[in-house]
């Protein structure tokens, strides 16, 4: 695949593309495993090209990367995931971690009327969409253990504050990254 690509494509490899090769082991299969979780396939739309890029490796390397590591993200997605993945290579709580992205969905199935996605029936899911809603409810989750929001999302997803948030505009920087997962956290906590 690698050899075709090079020989015939100008197309450059995604980063989950290259630390699949660059970082196999035991945690980038676990997160190829999560990857294919039922739940998060129906929740988490994503086209047919970006899933043979690897699209979903992408979305839950960096929910696993943010939940533990958010707080110390600057603005290199790539270097800083990257740093995550060969650290958790071969030494990682897969039971602590399989919970958190199991609890995860459960509370994103329960409470967002279109999982990660805008609207219903949508073909793609925003990463910064996903960052700012995955990992604000995993976090809320552990602060709360079974989260009930104080406010329902939909009370709040479609709000200016949140739209303007989950922009795509400084998506790469870390206050804009923070500002999104934390703001999803404390509406769930404090409505």
């Amino acid at each position: 695949e690698l050899f075709h690509r090079i020989n015939t494509q100008s197309v450059r490899a995604k980063g989950s593309e290259i630390r699949r090769g660059s970082f196999r082991g035991p945690f980038t299969d676990f997160i190829q495993q999560c990857a294919q979780n039922p739940l998060f396939r129906k929740l988490c739309p994503i086209s047919k090209a970006m899933l043979k890029r690897r699209e979903d490796e992408e979305l839950v390397t960096r929910f696993f990367c943010y939940v533990d590591k958010y707080k110390e993200f600057r603005h290199d997605v790539d270097a800083f995931v990257d740093a995550y993945v060969s650290e958790k290579r071969d030494n990682f709580d897969k039971e602590r971690m399989l919970a958190d992205f199991e609890r995860m969905l459960l509370t994103v199935a329960n409470y967002f009327p279109n999982g990660f996605a805008k609207a219903n029936g949508a073909t793609s899911t925003p990463r910064v969409r996903f960052e700012a809603i995955a990992v604000g409810v995993a976090l809320a989750n552990r602060e709360r253990g079974i989260l009930i929001p104080a406010s329902l999302p939909r009370e709040w997803l479609d709000s200016k504050e949140f739209i303007h948030q989950t922009t795509t505009h400084a998506s790469n920087s870390g206050p804009r990254l923070r500002g999104r997962i934390e703001f999803v956290r404390d509406k769930l906590l404090k409505g």
